[in-house]
This record gives structure tokens, sequence and C-alpha cells, in this order.
């Protein structure tokens, strides 16, 4: 079970200074919400992901969170949703950090930290579509930015990117804006 769900197109509400912790599923669940603002929350070791919105009405602002150790993503943006997603610290969760997904997906993803996430630090694919400005992302186990799939984009721009076998990735078609970035300190890819 999820720790919060909200569902409905007309619901709208506003989650604040929680500790949503050691829940059997994600720690917050958002389909089908009008608006839903996430702020100055605790999510963490939930035993999927911190905090996963989906479905064409949602928009959902996460803000000023901290977001870790989760069993797989810290926040999963996918199934046509829309997020906003600032000033949160993103760390130590199984997977990506951000993973946005899926056609009509969006996110603006703006001044946060993920740090040494499992996979990822962002990952973009199958058709969504993200901006990562501004963020520090350093030591995720992969990438620091990820976007894969044909129709999926990303601008990636004014990030510090450090501490990653491959900083940005882009593969099979994506169209990717980059720029402005500081990479530094990048590991030598295994062999």
């Amino acid at each position: 079970q999820e720790g919060v769900f909200v569902s409905g197109r007309h619901s709208r509400g506003l989650l604040q200074g929680n500790d949503i912790t050691g829940n059997g599923s994600k720690g917050v669940g958002v389909q089908s919400c009008g608006f839903m603002l996430i702020k100055s929350n605790r999510i963490t070791a939930n035993k999927e992901g911190g905090i996963f919105a989906c479905d064409a009405d949602t928009l959902t602002t996460i803000k000023d969170n901290t977001i870790s150790h989760n069993g797989m993503r810290g926040i999963g943006v996918q199934l046509g949703a829309t997020a906003e997603i600032e000033d949160n610290t993103i760390e130590a969760n199984a997977a990506e950090g951000i993973y946005v997904s899926r056609p009509g997906s969006r996110a603006l993803i703006v001044k946060n930290r993920l740090l040494a996430n499992g996979v990822k630090g962002v990952g973009v694919q199958y058709g969504a579509d993200a901006s990562v400005e501004g963020n520090t992302i350093a030591d995720n186990k992969l990438a620091g930015v990820h976007i894969d799939g044909q129709s999926s984009r990303a601008t990636v721009r004014y990030n510090i990117i450090t501490g990653h076998p491959a900083a940005i990735v882009a593969e099979e078609g994506s169209v990717t804006r980059s720029h402005s970035n500081t990479m530094q300190d990048l590991p030598t890819m295994p062999n």
C-alpha cells in the first residue's frame, strides 16, 4: 500500500511536513488528480518508489522534500502526467532519482540534488519530455542524465554533473539540447 494515495479528476491537495516511511508500495501515489502540491516532506525507505505521479489529468508540484533510500525510483512521472520538481534532495534510491516515461509525460526538473542513486540521476524514456536545469547531479551509478527513445526529448542546461561513467547519454534517436553544463571528475568506463 502507498503511504498516501490521491486520485480523482477534480482532486486537489497539499501534502506538507510529513514523515512518510516504510510503506509496502510507494510513499506517495498521485493518479488522475487535478493538482497536488507535495512540499517539505521526508519520504524514505518505501518498498517501491518515493513519489509516483501518473495519468494525463495529473499535475503535481514536488518541492523541498527529502526523498531517499526507496526500493525503486525516487520520483516517477508516467503515463501522461506533468510535474514540476524543484529544490529536492533525491538520494540513494535503488533505481533512478527521477524517471519520466511515456508519451505526454512532462517534467520541469530544477535546482534539485540528485545524489548516489542506484542507476541514473535522471532518466527520460519512451516519448517523455523533460527540462533538466540548474541541478547538482552526482555519483549516480550509471549516468547523470539518460535520454532514450525516438520521441523522447530533453533540454539539459546549467547543471553540475560529476562522478558518473557517462554524464549525459542520448540514444535511439532522442532529441536533446545540452549546453552550459559543468561536467567534471568523470571516472573511466570499465572494460
